[in-house]
């Protein structure tokens, strides 16, 4: 009985290796393509911001092409990793639901692509116009911090997305009851709205720009919201 125990962990070790190796090329690949790609993406938002910018330091353009593929892999292996999880606990989820899940996992891979451009094109360009308009260092703006600017908007635009699929599959699965996530909405409010003043410029339409795609990505998740399904223990 116990070698049949101790078996059946070490194949549990052993397939959740693999889950974890799968991730990590896909990891890998992502971070080497958005790398390679790195310098002609960052051409073409500069071009699109429509600014003049400067390299302070022969290291900055390597520096943030490095931590522009960082992010983007980051953001884009959170589906990834949620749908490895998933698969490993297949067995414990109904057959009927196992499809589901993984339309839900491209769904939120898409989502993380878009909202990432979305929040480094249009959020970030709002953003620089109206630093422009307030005469705030039109001069010298240096390319790492423009860059650094469409990174944290793009970041958080995709994981503000991610909350359209991820509320109604935590709610699906039981972890939470829909009722008690709208009890608590003006709590997830003011933490959004605090989250979007200390990221974004300190000034009111800044932050509402910032604000406005972080709750509404929280409501649209609880509008597609249903009622939880059984699921058993992993």
């Amino acid at each position: 009985m116990k070698k049949e125990i101790k078996k059946e962990r070490i194949e549990y070790i052993r397939e959740l290796r693999r889950k974890f190796l799968i991730i990590f090329i896909f990891s890998f690949i992502i971070f080497i393509l958005v790398f390679w790609k790195s310098k002609a993406i960052i051409n073409i938002l500069i071009s699109y911001y429509e600014i003049e910018v400067y390299n302070f330091s022969p290291a900055e353009s390597l520096s943030i092409s490095l931590k522009f593929a960082f992010f983007s892999t980051l953001l884009f292996l959170i589906p990834a990793t949620i749908f490895q999880i998933l698969n490993f606990c297949k067995e414990s989820i109904k057959k009927e639901y196992r499809k589901n899940f993984l339309k839900k996992s491209v769904f939120g891979f898409i989502l993380a692509v878009i909202g990432f451009v979305i929040g480094s094109t249009i959020f970030n360009k709002m953003i620089l116009d109206g630093l422009r308009s307030y005469g705030i260092g039109t001069s010298m703006w240096s390319v790492g911090s423009v860059l650094n600017t469409a990174i944290i908007f793009g970041s958080t635009i995709a994981l503000a997305f991610q909350l359209i699929w991820f509320i109604p599959l935590i709610i699906k699965i039981g972890l939470i009851e829909k009722k008690a996530l709208s009890k608590i909405r003006i709590f997830v409010f003011i933490g959004l709205l605090i989250i979007s003043g200390l990221i974004s410029p300190p000034n009111f339409v800044s932050i509402l720009i910032m604000m406005i795609p972080l709750y509404g990505s929280f409501e649209v998740g609880l509008l597609l919201s249903k009622n939880k399904m059984e699921v058993k223990k992993c």
